[in-house]
Order: C-alpha cells, then sequence, then structure tokens
C-alpha cells in the first residue's frame, strides 16, 4: 500500500513541478508586472500555483471516476474472491482509494509550495536562470 501511495505522489509531484515551471517561465512578463506592484512571489505566482496543483491532481481524481464501473480494483475484487462481503470489499476498497488520493493532494501540495520557494528570491524576484523549454 505504501508503494501505491509514494507512486502515485511522485508522478503528483513531477507534473505539479513542471507545469508550475513551464507556466511561471511562459508567465515570466505578467509575474514580474505584480511583483513591481507590490505583490510577494506568492502571491504573484498563485493563479498559476492553482492551475499546476489542479493539474497535478487531475490523473488521480480521473483514475477513481472509473473504480467500479469500468475497472475493477484489486483490494475489492481480492476481497471478494476471498469470500468476504461486497461491502465490506468495498468499505476497503474506498479506504484505499482515499489514501492514495490524500497522498496525491499532500505531494501535490508540498511540491507546489518547495518549488516556488525555489524559483523565487528571498527579496521576491523570480529567478534569472527561469527559461522556457520548448
Amino acid at each position: 500500500m505504501g508503494s501505491m501511495i509514494i507512486s502515485g505522489a511522485m508522478n503528483t509531484a513531477s507534473l505539479v513541478m513542471t507545469r508550475l515551471h513551464d507556466d511561471l517561465a511562459s508567465n515570466r512578463r505578467e509575474i514580474e508586472a505584480r511583483l513591481c506592484l507590490a505583490q510577494t512571489g506568492r502571491q504573484a505566482a498563485l493563479p498559476w500555483l492553482r492551475s499546476a496543483v489542479r493539474g497535478g491532481m487531475l490523473p488521480s481524481v480521473d483514475s477513481t471516476k472509473v473504480v467500479g464501473l469500468v475497472a475493477l480494483p484489486g483490494t475489492m475484487t481480492g476481497l471478494i474472491l476471498a469470500g468476504a462481503s461486497p461491502l465490506s470489499a468495498v468499505r476497503v476498497q474506498l479506504v484505499v482509494m482515499y489514501l492514495l488520493l490524500g497522498g496525491t493532494a499532500f505531494a501535490a501540495l508540498v511540491a507546489a509550495q518547495l518549488s516556488l520557494r525555489g524559483l523565487f528570491t528571498n527579496s521576491h524576484q523570480l529567478i534569472k536562470s527561469l527559461r522556457r523549454v520548448a
């Protein structure tokens, strides 16, 4: 179970960091204009921060939409085949899905905050080495 949570968290963190970096690089002028208007680095990057977290969480959220309809999860199927009642199997599967979503949400928030710290200096300036990757 732990490896599933870590795997999902790693994928989410990678998506969030990549998207945040790319969005800040492509919107550098607007962010610098916000900084000139006395916003902090976090305030200036907040729209792109939200977008990056939302984009990073999207695969995890989408995978939960099909549980039980298109895909039968392994925990639920295994419990039913082992003789457990379907209701208890569904409850266990819900706990597993909530743990996975919680892990990815936590990873998305931590990755976004730590990335944001690395993209701005202590005096709230966007770092110079931030380049848009084509």
